[in-house]
């Protein structure tokens, strides 16, 4: 019987090792079976991709293509186009007429200060004139821009500054006006406030009073008011004299500060 029992043992064993073995290889093959569709499907993504790949820089070189024409029509466009003329630089006239913003000139810098002196300048090639564009000769004053006088460049000026200070500011050139430099350049100008003094009420004040000294106490000139007023006036002479002054605008009030007209 325990023969029997062991045949019957060992042929549930192979059984049971034959069913393990049979599900084992099918599993395999499926594991083999799905990793060959992942790899086909990974295959076909792949080449799916390098062909997008592929058009955009297809693409890509077809737009670049259009940028280059885009910009050779616009260069030879810009190129066909007439050269810009400065409307300030235009003349009926021969050229040298010309404003000096329209001329280049060969400036001695050697030259004596505040001398007269005469400067070779030739147009522009944006400048337009009549005649032939040669060469000519123009006469300045041997100075830099900064260097000129107050009434030859005009600099912006403030509303507001403190009394008796000076604030930088731009000065420009009058356009007549030839000199060495920069047309425009910063300075530091003088504040000019208005106080209130009349020129009307001093001059009133000079030819009524004056003898008295009033019109000089009226401008903050008190001490040659004083003196003024013990000389009677100078005995006429100071008092004519201080006419002439304020009715030129020479003698201001004591302040630095401008009249009112």
């Amino acid at each position: 019987m325990r023969f029997h029992y062991r045949v019957l043992l060992n042929l549930v064993c192979c059984l049971f090792c034959a069913l393990l073995r049979e599900q084992i290889s099918s599993q395999s093959v499926g594991g083999q079976q799905e990793f060959q569709e992942e790899g086909a499907i990974a295959k076909a993504s792949s080449a799916a991709n390098f062909a997008s790949s592929g058009e955009g820089d297809g693409q890509k070189q077809q737009h670049q293509q259009q940028l280059n024409l885009q910009i050779q029509e616009m260069v030879f466009s810009e190129a066909r186009l007439p050269a810009m003329v400065n409307p300030a630089c235009i003349t009926e006239g021969p050229c040298s007429e010309l404003k000096p913003d329209c001329l280049k000139c060969h400036f001695n810098y050697s030259c004596p200060y505040g001398a007269m002196v005469n400067t070779t300048c030739e147009p522009l090639p944006d400048a337009t004139c009549q005649g032939k564009r040669e060469k000519f000769t123009m006469t300045h004053l041997c100075a830099f821009c900064y260097q000129l006088p107050v009434e030859q460049y005009n600099c912006s000026l403030r509303s507001q500054c403190a009394f008796h200070s000076r604030y930088p500011t731009t000065c420009v050139v009058g356009e007549n006006v030839l000199c060495m430099g920069r047309r425009s350049f910063n300075k530091n100008i003088r504040c000019e406030l208005v106080s209130g003094y009349k020129w009307s009420t001093a001059l009133l004040l000079s030819v009524t009073v004056g003898g008295f000294g009033v019109d000089r106490f009226y401008l903050g000139n008190w001490q040659e008011g004083i003196g003024k007023l013990f000389s009677f006036g100078g005995l006429g002479i100071w008092t004519l004299i201080d006419v002439i002054l304020i009715a030129t605008g020479y003698l201001k009030p004591s302040d630095g500060s401008i009249y009112v007209y």
